[in-house]
């Protein structure tokens, strides 16, 4: 086995702080694994500009994890990417993978979240014609039919960008919108938009294409077909933390539940990011609980 003071597990925003914490000390042997092929977890799926990271100012993620790269390349961050890990053994701070197998005095979660799909019964041609990532397909959605599934910030931006390139656009969630007071106002007041609140997706029909969305209101079981050439979803993400289930408990929606220091009930194990508390999914919260998490395990177990 490869041996190291520490293992970070994923290397998005939380972990790539962790990680450039870690390198200050230049005493402390470590490394990043990541399963994707790039760095920067949902970084580049940030279209929006970003204001509240610490006063600086980014006009998108991608232009923020240009900046984290340069950092990981010039303090030379150890890292490997494009790594699966198939099974970890957190009592005795072990992680095996298909880079080979690691041990570390202490190992921190920062596995991050990943789409959260649509369950609803459909042909499975109709399924594979959702659009989950409008990025790279946005002339699909523009002139013509378009249903967006969700509530908050992305789903609004969708639906308001689809809007305003000609599409006749009907916004569907089953509670209130949970978007910015800005963006809600903009949805309300575009014309070709239409809002169907309190409602749940029940159907999808069709033959070849998506040709209407079935939505059922959840009070009174009123069902509206909706003309539909489009389905974009946008109904948040879930923590990738199966791998932990058996040796943590984890809490509802599967979230880890963390300390102050960030350390999980396992010694020694560590966990930051979007997989310890869904309320707040922000960058502030990562980097600083990776900032949280690199102190104390160097604090409790590297210096000690």
């Amino acid at each position: 086995m490869q041996n190291y003071d520490a293992i970070i597990l994923g290397g998005g925003l939380a972990g790539i702080s962790c990680a450039l914490e870690l390198i200050h000390e230049h005493q402390t042997n470590f490394m990043l694994l990541e399963s994707s092929r790039q760095l920067g977890g949902q970084l580049p799926l940030i279209k929006f500009t970003i204001r509240d990271l610490g006063g600086a100012f980014y006009k998108n993620g991608q232009e923020l994890l240009d900046s984290v790269n340069y950092s990981v390349e010039k303090f030379a961050v150890p890292y490997k990417t494009n790594v699966a890990i198939t099974r970890v053994d957190l009592s005795k701070k072990q992680v095996f993978t298909s880079a080979g197998d690691f041990e570390a005095r202490t190992i921190v979660i920062a596995t991050g979240l990943r789409t959260r799909l649509l369950e609803v019964k459909a042909q499975a041609n109709l399924l594979q014609e959702i659009i989950y990532w409008v990025e790279g397909r946005e002339e699909d959605v523009w002139n013509t039919n378009v249903t967006v599934i969700g509530g908050g910030d992305y789903a609004t931006i969708e639906a308001l960008g689809a809007a305003q390139h000609g599409s006749k656009v009907t916004l569907v969630n089953r509670g209130p919108l949970r978007a910015r007071p800005d963006l809600i106002e903009d949805t309300k007041n575009n014309p070709n938009m239409t809002l169907l609140l309190g409602y749940e997706v029940s159907a999808i029909k069709g033959s070849q294409n998506i040709e209407s969305v079935e939505v059922t209101n959840q009070k009174s079981g009123e069902v509206i077909a909706i003309p539909t050439n489009r389905l974009v979803v946008k109904i948040g993400s879930m923590p990738n933390t199966e791998l932990f289930k058996d040796e943590l408990s984890l809490g509802s929606g599967g979230y880890i539940t963390v300390g102050k220091d960030m350390q999980t009930a396992i010694p020694g194990v560590y966990a930051i990011g979007d997989v310890t508390d869904a309320r707040y999914l922000r960058l502030g919260t990562a980097v600083g609980g990776g900032v949280t998490a690199a102190n104390e395990l160097l604090r409790r177990y590297v210096r000690a």
